[in-house]
């Protein structure tokens, strides 16, 4: 007998009732569905789930059901699986079984189902499919055997079993399996519900007579004897009088006597008489009984009863208590859904597998009387229709005659609507987020990411002109587009820090920096080229490259004071910048203190005065007071031998100095270093600049040149806020651990001081206008000042623990925090900031390309165009000697110029011969010569390239002095026989530099 029959026997019913789904039956009465149409149905992606604290909760995914409560609107879930893992799919179908919403299914589900879903599962990634969705319908109906669940969800509460009767274990049971899951869940009316509960009562009254009948019999015997004593008296008087006369005389006497009463009469004979009575009399009487009574009862009494359970009718009624009429009680406020449970595969067995682990998991563990069963429909083409269109299937109910039949549908949960039947069970949103839940751990093809609360009120900027915005709110995950996080331009000189992983995306939160600032910045980046993405930006931007002088070359003479600085300070951070960069032992610091003092005393300064006696304005263009790098290397030596060292000290510290200093005359490094004149720093605080230090690849010596550049840097800055106190410059150092090393045990005081002092000097930047901006992939390296005293911090992700205490705890952060910061997203940053009570999650706004998305070949003309450009500036006109008489040189012109220059062969030939004139030395230095016309074009700017990098101007001899006697000797180097030289002009002079 088939549980799709509709008895009508009361009696009949509930061995109906536990029978078996006979597909045949309902596929004979099952109704034709409608086609889905395009514009019907509208679905997402679930990308990725977020949580807080244990799992994803299936309290918050009853929520998302709940609020979609449009009886012609249902809910589709649909779980699929392939070799590669899942996807897993949610959306919204026309249900063509109710009236069409007064909403599109497009906005139910984008303008209800998604924020509903993102408002639960903040953080989570949800996606919009394209053309909505029509693919993953396409590929439903691409499956060759289907079968539906046909039952009731069994009741299962979480705890500590909702990790193994969960969609988890589903998953991994069909791991590398083809299949799909769909769950179809439309919400039912009101007015459906009522007549579902209406028919659960009456079913319940005609189960509860055959739940239970109770007989009794009894017969009860007994007997009684009584016995008793009564005693009564009683007492009594009465009394009459008589008068009368009579005539005649009757004389006689009679006596009276008697037990109750006695008289006296005396009577005459005549016959008138006169007669008197009187009557008295007196009564008692007396009685006396005895009644004894015993009474005894002896009685035999005998019950039998007998009660009769039909225990099939009780567990339907256990049944309709506890989970069916709750269920109903549910679902009045959470909102109640008729749900079908599709499964679709290309395999059989696949399919068979997929419906028992199904069954396992979704019929709960107890008390389900009408418990899941699948079916196979593949073989029914009106019922695999619906099920691929994305309906419930529905039949057509025979009669409507008596209570019986709408009885027998509602225990199983079935909603009937006129004559129709759906075959799908009655479920309130609890049951739904079990069929149609989500993982508890990640799967393959899903990812989980844990969540943390940040902060969610950072303080705002009271104008518009002082907000930098950097980006929106991230609520534990979820990005709020419409809340900014924005940050005050005026602490912008309170110095910002920076941290992160390579790729994080702090380099995005830097471009950002300073592009919203407005201000000319300059940055040093010590390992890449990531800002050459903001050429595209600012077409003033200059790039500087130094190492590369095919580009765009850098000098800068660390030994070039500027205005308003004094010898002294120079000496002293010259100094600091090699200790903070190379290990020093010993009286070494001491030996390069004297002998950069020295190096001025040679060019002539006044060490007293900082002044030079013959050059009034020293700074000027076409001057060359100031000594050079390799005037250190020779003054050291000197130095070193004046200290009256012995012999194995003396070579120690000569072997120490020239280890460190010749590494910095040679090559690219002699080119940037080993020059008369620096770049003009005053005109570079004023653009928006660059300097890419890639190229240099010795840490010691990118720190020794990130130490000179921001000396300058500080120096240019205190010269234009005496002129400007306005002025506003930032200043962005990438990697800034090359110079604000931390120090551990083994680091030298002298170390410690320098970097200390560096600390210091960047730090009071900011009373001349500065903004720093510290970026460091690893925070524990930095010196703890960088931390303590940059007012906002950003930081990006984070992996090694001890850099997420380090920063951590100059945020307040938790230590759930800090955790956190190793899971952050790319571009996700949390930021604090001096004044903030909470530091906030948020994601950056990336409005520039990064240097991957650049072609090198179409950058770097554009940079060797601007470098060019600047050095073509009147103020920077200095750092070219050869270029006194033109000042303005075509771009091939300059790049052959600061090659030329920069080239130490012929100054490292014309000094041999000088000392020891050989036929050999002679010869190279003819041809070196030849080739130094051939590519400068004429003999007065060889000359002049001497003149200038050899010779050092004295009271007696100046330049021009030196030039007219090279002048005079100058065609003799060209003479075959060497001997023609003669030593009468001084040329070899001490005054002349050492090559």
């Amino acid at each position: 007998m088939s549980d799709i029959v509709e008895p009508k026997p009361l009696d009949k019913m509930l061995s109906v009732l536990d029978s078996p789904v006979d597909q045949d039956a309902i596929a004979k009465r099952l109704q034709v569905s409608n086609t889905l149409q395009i514009k019907d149905y509208h679905f997402f992606r679930i990308d990725s789930l977020s949580y807080i604290s244990d799992e994803p909760r299936r309290e918050a995914l009853e929520n998302v059901y709940s609020c979609i409560r449009y009886p012609g609107a249902s809910v589709i879930y649909i779980l699929a699986g392939d070799a590669d893992g899942i996807g897993l799919y949610l959306g919204i179908a026309r249900n063509y079984l109710y009236p069409q919403p007064n909403i599109s299914i497009a906005d139910i589900s984008k303008e209800i189902l998604k924020p509903s879903f993102e408002g639960n599962f903040r953080g989570s990634n949800i996606c919009q499919l394209e053309e909505h969705g029509e693919r993953i319908l396409h590929k439903l109906h691409q499956y060759k055997h289907i079968g539906v669940l046909q039952g009731t969800v069994g009741n299962q509460a979480q705890g500590e079993n909702a990790f193994f009767q969960g969609i988890d274990r589903l998953v991994d049971v069909m791991a590398g399996s083809e299949f799909c899951l769909v769950v179809n869940a439309s919400c039912i009316t009101p007015s459906d519900a009522l007549n579902l509960e209406k028919s659960l009562h009456g079913a319940y009254e005609l189960l509860a007579p055959l739940a239970r009948v109770s007989l009794q019999q009894g017969k009860t015997t007994g007997s009684s004897l009584s016995f008793g004593k009564n005693k009564g008296s009683s007492e009594g008087t009465n009394s009459s009088e008589t008068a009368g006369s009579s005539t005649g005389t009757n004389r006689g006497t009679t006596k009276t006597t008697s037990k109750k009463d006695s008289s006296d009469a005396g009577t005459e004979g005549d016959s008138h008489s006169t007669s008197t009575g009187k009557s008295d009399g007196k009564n008692q009487s007396t009685s006396e009984g005895y009644n004894i009574g015993i009474s005894r009862n002896i009685g035999d009494t005998l019950n039998v009863s007998a009660e009769h359970h039909n225990r099939q009718a009780q567990q339907w009624l256990n049944y309709l208590d506890e989970v069916l009429l709750p269920r109903i009680d549910y679902g009045r406020s959470r909102g109640g859904f008729v749900c079908n449970i599709s499964l679709l595969s290309n395999s059989q067995y696949t399919l068979l597998r997929l419906g028992d682990i199904s069954r396992s998991i979704f019929s709960g563990n107890m008390g389900n009387q009408y418990p899941l069963q699948m079916i196979n429909i593949s073989l029914f083409p009106e019922w695999v229709k619906s099920v691929k269109n994305l309906q419930i299937p529905t039949i057509l109910q025979k009669s409507d005659n008596g209570v019986l039949p709408n009885v027998f549908n509602s225990l199983k949960s079935r909603i009937k609507l006129d004559k129709q039947v759906l075959m799908g069970a009655y479920v309130t949103p609890k049951e739904l987020s079990l069929v149609a839940g989500l993982p508890q751990q990640e799967v393959v093809g899903l990812e989980l990411k844990e969540q943390v609360t940040f902060g969610l009120n950072p303080p705002s900027v009271d104008s518009i002109m002082n907000s930098l915005p950097l980006g929106s709110l991230v609520q534990d995950g979820r990005i709020l587009k419409h809340k900014k996080v924005i940050l005050n331009r005026k602490d912008l000189d309170k110095h910002v820090f920076v941290a992160g992983v390579t790729g994080s995306g702090k380099t995005t939160t830097c471009h950002h920096l300073l592009r919203e600032s407005g201000l000319p910045f300059l940055v040093i980046e010590p390992t890449k080229t990531e800002y050459r993405a903001l050429i595209q930006e600012y077409d003033d931007l200059l790039i500087l490259t130094p190492g590369r002088d095919d580009v765009a070359p850098l000098r800068l003479n660390p030994l070039e004071m500027m205005t308003g600085e004094s010898i002294s300070s120079r000496v002293d951070i010259i100094k600091a910048s090699f200790l903070a960069s190379f290990d020093m032992e010993a009286a070494i610091p001491q030996i390069l203190e004297a002998s950069v003092y020295r190096c001025y005393e040679k060019m002539g300064w006044d060490i007293g005065t900082s002044t030079h006696p013959l050059y009034p304005d020293p700074f000027a263009v076409g001057c060359y007071p100031f000594p050079i790098l390799r005037d250190l290397l020779e003054a050291a030596e000197y130095i070193v031998e004046e200290q009256g060292f012995d012999e194995r000290l003396r070579q120690d510290y000569i072997g120490s100095i020239k280890a460190r200093l010749q590494g910095l005359l040679v090559g690219t490094k002699g080119a940037i270093f080993n020059t008369l004149r620096s770049i003009n720093f005053g005109e570079l605080i004023q653009r928006r600049v660059v300097i890419e230090l890639e190229e240099i690849r010795n840490g010691a010596e990118k720190s020794l040149l990130i130490a000179f550049i921001m000396t300058n840097v500080v120096q240019a800055l205190k010269n234009e806020h005496r002129k400007n106190p306005n002025f506003r410059h930032i200043t962005l150092i990438e990697e800034a651990h090359h110079l604000l090393t931390k120090a551990d045990p083994s680091t030298s005081s002298n170390r410690r001081q320098a970097i200390e002092m560096f600390s210091d000097m960047l730090a009071e930047v900011r009373k001349y206008g500065e903004g720093l901006i510290v970026v460091d992939q690893i925070p524990n390296k930095l010196t703890p000042e960088v931390l303590k005293n940059t007012n906002t911090k950003i930081v990006h992700k984070l992996f090694a623990e001890d850099d997420k205490v380090a920063i951590g705890n100059t945020m307040a952060l938790s230590r759930l925090q800090q955790q956190y910061l190793s899971k952050l997203d790319i571009g996700q940053a949390v930021i604090f900031g001096q004044g903030w009570k909470n530091a906030v999650l948020t994601q950056i706004e990336a409005k520039t390309k990064t240097q991957a998305d650049i072609s090198l070949c179409v950058v770097e003309p554009q940079l060797r165009n601007r470098a060019w450009k600047f050095y073509q500036l009147p103020s920077n006109l200095s750092l070219l000697p050869l270029q006194a008489d033109k000042p303005t040189l075509t771009i091939e012109q300059w790049r052959e110029y600061m090659v030329f220059s920069a080239d130490i062969a012929l100054l490292k030939a014309y000094t041999q011969y000088m000392d020891d004139r050989t036929a050999e030395k002679h010869k190279c230095l003819q041809s070196l010569l030849k080739q130094a016309e051939k590519r400068l074009g004429s003999s007065d700017l060889v000359i002049e390239h001497l003149v200038r990098h050899l010779y050092i101007p004295t009271a007696e001899e100046s330049i021009k002095m030196w030039k007219e006697k090279l002048q005079a000797c100058y065609p003799n180097f060209f003479e075959k026989e060497h001997v023609r030289v003669v030593n009468k002009n001084n040329l070899h002079t001490m005054n002349r530099r050492k090559y």
